[in-house]
């Protein structure tokens, strides 16, 4: 009896060994798929993190390339409307005159423009300045230009009198009524050409018009007709219209001023 239960308990214990063998292998066999594992979801962690890294930069430069296009886009409409203004108000000079889309604007004894052609061009220049001056979002701070074709007028935003930009073919019976008007006029216009100028200069110090603008004078030649020569006249129309197309060629190399 005492040699059977030596005998069991060996067994016992043969038994008893052999699991804990089998348990040992199965938990170094765990250790080394825990092990395989962590080595796994470190290459996992780290590729995930290169690629949110990618990712980010893809949506970042695709952000970024969106953003190019929409500007890229707003700029190019901005200079299609900018050189169309170019086109469809074609400042240019024929002798002693600037025209404007090859209306004369001025008056010589030698050349005597009829005023028909002289108030088109007053009218194209009219609503000329009034688009440039939409497009930098400029309201004038005294005068309401009134683009009128070859009536074209401007309107004093204090008391409300509007004064002509155009001429009378009979000046007989009212010329010096009909002079100062006309004179009254052109001189706020050109104050709002002024402001214009200003603009630019201000915004661009690079930027300088030819011909300086001070009260009713433009390069120290008066814009008035009256007590003045048809010449004189002429020159002073030649400088203003001369100005005019410097801002325009400002405009179409610096879009970012244009009113959106």
């Amino acid at each position: 009896n005492a040699e059977y239960g030596e005998k069991q308990y060996l067994k016992s214990l043969e038994s008893i060994s052999k699991k804990r063998n089998k348990i040992g292998k199965q938990v170094r066999n765990l250790k080394n798929q825990q092990i395989q594992v962590e080595v796994l979801e470190k290459e996992y962690w780290h590729v995930h993190s290169i690629h949110s890294v990618d990712l980010r930069k893809t949506v970042e430069e695709e952000r970024s390339l969106l953003r190019k296009k929409k500007l890229a886009e707003n700029t190019l409409k901005i200079r299609r409307r900018t050189y169309l203004l170019n086109d469809a108000f074609h400042i240019w000079h024929d002798g002693h005159f600037a025209t404007i889309n090859s209306f004369r604007v001025g008056r010589l004894q030698s050349q005597p423009v009829d005023w028909n052609e002289i108030n088109a061009s007053w009218g194209l220049t009219a609503l000329l300045v009034q688009n440039i001056a939409d497009k930098l979002g400029i309201k004038f701070k005294e005068f309401t230009i009134i683009p009128h074709g070859n009536q074209s007028k401007i309107l004093n935003n204090k008391d409300n009198n509007t004064y002509e930009l155009f001429g009378e073919r009979d000046l007989s019976i009212v010329k010096f009524f009909w002079v100062w008007r006309f004179d009254s006029g052109m001189t706020a216009f050109l104050k709002c050409v002024k402001e214009i100028c200003d603009y630019a200069e201000e915004k661009d110090k690079t930027f300088k018009v030819p011909y300086r603008i001070n009260n009713d004078k433009i390069d120290e030649i008066p814009i008035k007709l009256q007590f003045s020569s048809e010449g004189t006249w002429t020159k002073a129309m030649k400088c203003l219209l001369t100005n005019i197309k410097w801002v325009i060629n400002w405009l179409v190399q610096n879009n970012d001023f244009v009113n959106k």
